[in-house]
């Protein structure tokens, strides 16, 4: 890399050239963003890392979903096409570090490979297949997805036989926790039996044979003890004390519990012990409104969401968490009348999971600019129903690393620049907020350096969270950059978080000191101190 601190600062060039302009001598490298700015064209494999941890279940500011489904399907095309074995790896990796938010575009994606013509690929596919596909709820996507695409071939029945070859105790848990599933936005509901039937699987022993016939026929085999113990469930809604039991003796999953029962506070709290970690938050909501927390288990949960070992265990997105706290924050959901008061035992330790949720991330050491897009477009939503839109989320992630560091200023720009007051003591509400009512308008992402440069503020590192969708400046980013090494003689870097998954990026690829990373990725916060500490 060049040394901006010495020679290499009399070499580099003075060109400036607006947003709205391509580089000279760069036309090649850059295309139009949705916003009419010019920006540097992601390559095809970058473009899929930011597909698979983003989705594209909702619209951007200035794309709709649909669009940004088509443009990304062709880039996934391309990538298996090119690579499938590459491609798989991927979906691996992401799936199982809990990197995204959401396993949509993983499973997506992993359906495409097996209705490629890649064998080899296909075969490796079968393989991790059951460490991608995890849950029931998984399966039903799956299937969902393949059956869109093509029929059911051999590989694909192999994968499905490997997934239900698994431990029967684990298959029962299956069977009567995932009962079935429609993918958002279908009314093409999938159930254990639609699978079975499509795949002819064959059972791995008389006792998987005997789960297979109670699927279809409702005889409860022999020994099955889960089983056997939601069907006394169903059997006993009428007495609560049986119930309570029950759901505690064999931790029945609370997808099993009558309807009847789900409006008792006995039930929920019976069933806290064995409830996973991702269910808990989902239900916060439902608990409080029917006054299930006490002082005694109020602290249980606390402990227990707050445990980082446990958090990282149940591959907990930090975005989920951070979705729950806002959901649960404002006493009510997006559908029906449920409505609650809010615990601030809680609300607490959800904040704390959210830090913990990311792992332990190391300090950089440097001086760092903290910059966050609060433009209109930054208004987007994070998925469709969400509390959070992609200006709250990045708030959210510059604070992991404030955090941890010790020598950082965060600050907010749009067309105009200000200093925001965020502080790692604050909640992550509190930071929220503090964006939230700042005046929105167009982007102008050249601005931390420009501000940096004319104010000759020394920064080791800008971290930059945006959507890329800069069109306002009169200077590109990677030129503002160039100007702030030269006139500061500091050989800053620049990393980029994109916050929505489009397929440019302020970043300039062939800048070794310019890194483009995503929002929502588990691994970023770790990825991007790396970076500005110069491992990578």
């Amino acid at each position: 890399m060049t040394n901006y601190a010495t020679g290499g600062v009399k070499r580099a060039s003075r060109q400036v050239t607006k947003q709205t302009e391509v580089i000279p001598g760069r036309e090649s490298e850059m295309i139009e963003n949705n916003a009419g700015g010019f920006s540097f064209e992601l390559d095809q494999w970058k473009t899929l890392n930011r597909f698979l941890i983003l989705g594209v279940e909702t619209s951007t500011y200035y794309t709709s979903a649909q669009n940004l489904i088509k443009m990304q399907t062709a880039n996934l095309d391309k990538c298996i096409n090119t690579d499938a074995k590459r491609v798989l790896k991927m979906v691996y990796d992401i799936s199982k570090e809990g990197r995204a938010p959401k396993q949509d575009a993983t499973i997506f994606t992993l359906a495409k490979i097996f209705a490629s013509k890649d064998n080899e690929a296909k075969k490796e596919a079968i393989a991790l297949f059951p460490e991608i596909i995890r849950t029931g709820t998984h399966l039903f996507m799956f299937s969902y997805y393949l059956n869109e695409m093509r029929g059911w071939g051999r590989a694909v029945r192999k994968a499905v036989a490997n997934w239900y070859k698994m431990d029967v105790n684990n298959l029962q848990y299956q069977i009567v926790k995932y009962q079935g599933r429609s993918v958002e936005g279908s009314d093409n509901k999938f159930t254990h039996k639609d699978v079975l039937r499509l795949s002819h699987v064959n059972p791995a022993s008389e006792a998987h044979n005997d789960v297979f016939k109670y699927i279809f026929t409702g005889v409860i085999p022999t020994g099955a003890n889960l089983i056997n113990a939601v069907n006394a469930l169903h059997e006993s809604k009428d007495n609560v004390k049986t119930a309570c039991k029950l759901i505690k003796e064999f931790k029945l999953p609370h997808e099993t519990w009558p309807n009847e029962l789900k409006n008792k506070k006995e039930i929920w709290q019976s069933g806290l012990d064995g409830m996973p970690l991702n269910a808990l938050i989902r239900n916060l909501g439902k608990m409080s409104a029917i006054s299930v927390f006490n002082k005694e288990n109020t602290q249980d949960i606390a402990d227990k969401m707050t445990n980082q070992e446990y958090i990282l265990k149940s591959r907990l997105h930090p975005m989920s968490i951070l979705t729950a706290l806002m959901t649960y924050k404002q006493g009510h959901g997006f559908k029906g009348s449920l409505s609650w008061m809010p615990n601030k035992d809680i609300m607490y330790a959800l904040d704390k999971a959210f830090y913990l949720a990311f792992g332990n991330v190391k300090a950089t050491g440097k001086r760092l600019m903290l910059a966050l897009d609060v433009s209109g477009s930054m208004g987007s939503p994070m998925s469709a129903n969400s509390v959070l839109t992609c200006r709250d989320a990045s708030a959210a992630m510059a604070l992991v690393t404030a955090n941890v560091e010790s020598d950082y200023k965060v600050y907010g720009f749009s067309t105009t620049f200000k200093e925001l007051k965020i502080s790692p003591e604050m909640r992550l509400e509190d930071a929220i907020k503090v964006i939230s009512g700042l005046p929105f308008a167009g982007t102008d992402c050249s601005l931390p350096m420009v501000w940096a440069k004319s104010n000759k503020e020394k920064f080791d590192g800008f971290a930059v969270y945006t959507d890329n969708e800069t069109y306002a400046g009169k200077i590109h980013p990677s030129q503002a950059l160039r100007d702030y090494r030269r006139d500061s003689g500091i050989d800053a870097r620049l990393a980029v978080i994109a916050m929505t998954p489009s397929n440019f990026s302020i970043a300039d690829p062939k800048d070794s000191g310019m890194l483009d990373s995503v929002g929502f990725d588990v691994s970023t916060p770790e990825i991007l101190n790396s970076f500005f500490r110069g491992e990578i």
